[in-house]
């Protein structure tokens, strides 16, 4: 029978510079974080659902700290899934009786087995698209000016996320190509990815976001 879990050293993929993978992962956890608080800044959120993501949260912020990882086994994520179709429609039909607080359910329920059940780059994606639902649960929960704070911050960390995670892919493609040559070439340190990592962030974010007003304020009277 397959364990429920297994726990391992939380090392990247042997082609891919630790410092680069060390980015990308925190990057990612901050996203789902903004994600997160942003949908629970619209107080639309029951208590049980908020306190069931933060402790989710907190244990894989724990984790990260600690670089190891606690992951669920490919069965027991799909058994995981398949009882939830259940639970989905019970909230649907007998608890929230709304489809899009049923859907936020739905949404914040896989995002926290998702982030402990990582086995592919793929399932990486995934976590970035959940967080962009929570974003997009938040736009339609308020209409409070405080959410465009939260996206903003939010399409900060985006940008670093996936930058990071394409630099990532890249470096793996590489290594594969030319492995001896990038082994002894290319090893960025933390500090030197973080800050240039970060500074490019903030400059395509804020280039987005004057942008965006721009078009905003300008087509309308065009």
């Amino acid at each position: 029978m397959a364990s429920i879990a297994t726990r391992q050293e939380l090392r990247p993929a042997p082609a891919v510079p630790a410092a680069i993978e060390r980015y990308f992962q925190i990057s990612l956890f901050l996203l789902l974080i903004t994600g997160f608080i942003t949908l629970a800044g619209t107080g639309k959120l029951d208590i049980f659902s908020v306190l069931f993501v933060l402790v989710a949260l907190a244990l894989r912020g724990y984790q990260l700290a600690r670089k190891r990882e606690f992951v669920i086994s490919g069965s027991w994520t799909s058994a995981f899934t398949l009882a939830y179709v259940v639970i989905y429609a019970a909230d649907y039909f007998l608890i929230s009786r709304d489809f899009v607080n049923a859907t936020v359910h739905l949404v914040l329920f896989g995002m926290v087995v998702k982030i402990f059940s990582v086995h592919r780059d793929r399932d990486l994606l995934y976590l970035g698209v959940l967080s962009f639902l929570m974003i997009l649960a938040a736009s339609v929960l308020t209409v409070n000016t405080v959410f465009l704070a939260g996206f903003a911050l939010f399409l900060l960390v985006a940008i670093a996320t996936f930058i990071s995670f394409e630099m990532r892919r890249a470096a793996r493609a590489a290594i594969s190509v030319q492995p001896i040559a990038v082994e002894t070439r290319f090893r960025p340190r933390v500090p030197m990815v973080g800050s240039s990592l970060s500074r490019t962030a903030l400059v395509l974010a804020i280039t987005i976001l004057l942008t965006g007003i721009v078009f905003f304020f300008g087509l309308p009277r065009i």
